[in-house]
């Protein structure tokens, strides 16, 4: 878990109308709290667990698999889990899905940044020459672009070898899960690939981002934004899938049962 020290119970429970008995308590029993009453919570009081579990921690919640499911398949995909934002932040994956051979050059570390801090210069520094900036202050903002760059491209360097030894750590540990997420994920990719032929190009990108998807719903990405775990906007498409599920299920029972799926008068 992470730090207790910013979390405040209070509001949570006050908007649930619960006493600050309550149990599970929401502070040393968060995981047990949230399966209870996580679908009654608006983002702007449920996000006060993050400071409370991880992403890794919060996956042992359906809902919150749900969403993160459906927040990676969206369609056009979020552009953190594309293969031209997630192949710098994971780099060893990148590598065994091919995507080095592949002929793709996903953005360098820190590019972003770099050219953010250029901009930055260029129409906001005092004593700027015209729209477009010019003479030394120009010279300047390439500087700090190139200094921002190299700053953010050496620290995610090393939190990437940070993340990639706790990752080895937890295979060690735990091995690999496959779970009903995954299954629709692979439906997914299934039915993307049968939309028509791919390059070899495409099909590293197509692989490589899949497993990216499957590491979102699992809370592996200490990189990504997990803000979807707290949104409310795709539980009621979940909630009526899982309806229909459990009526099929229900159905398929009853049929097995001798019932012959015609009214009895």
């Amino acid at each position: 878990m992470t730090s207790t020290t910013t979390f405040d119970p209070a509001p949570v429970l006050n908007y649930l109308s619960l006493p600050s008995s309550s149990s599970p308590s929401p502070t040393s029993q968060p995981l047990l709290f949230l399966r209870q009453h996580l679908p009654h919570l608006p983002p702007s009081h449920a996000s006060a667990f993050s400071n409370l579990l991880t992403p890794a921690e919060r996956a042992a919640l359906p809902l919150i698999r749900a969403r993160r499911l459906a927040y990676a398949l969206h369609d056009p995909s979020p552009h953190q889990l594309t293969w031209s934002h997630a192949a710098s932040q994971e780099p060893m994956l990148w590598t065994a899905h091919g995507g080095p051979s592949s002929g793709l050059s996903p953005a360098r570390l820190g590019e972003r940044e770099a050219q953010e801090e250029t901009e930055w210069t260029k129409s906001e520094f005092i004593g700027r020459r015209g729209p477009g900036g010019g003479g030394m202050i120009g010279n300047l903002g390439r500087l700090l672009g190139e200094f921002e760059g190299e700053r953010v491209g050496e620290a995610e360097r090393v939190a990437r070898i940070e993340r990639a030894t706790r990752a080895a750590s937890r295979v060690e540990q735990h091995g690999e899960q496959e779970d009903e997420d995954m299954d629709s994920l692979s439906e997914h990719e299934t039915s993307s690939e049968e939309e028509g032929g791919m390059t070899a190009a495409d099909a590293v990108k197509h692989a490589f981002e899949r497993a990216v998807r499957e590491r979102f719903v699992e809370g592996l990405l200490e990189w990504a934004d997990y803000v979807c775990d707290w949104e409310t906007d795709c539980d009621g498409e979940w909630e009526r899938d899982g309806e229909e599920r459990w009526f099929d299920q229900e159905e398929e029972q009853g049929r097995g049962e001798g019932d012959t799926g015609e009214l009895d008068y």
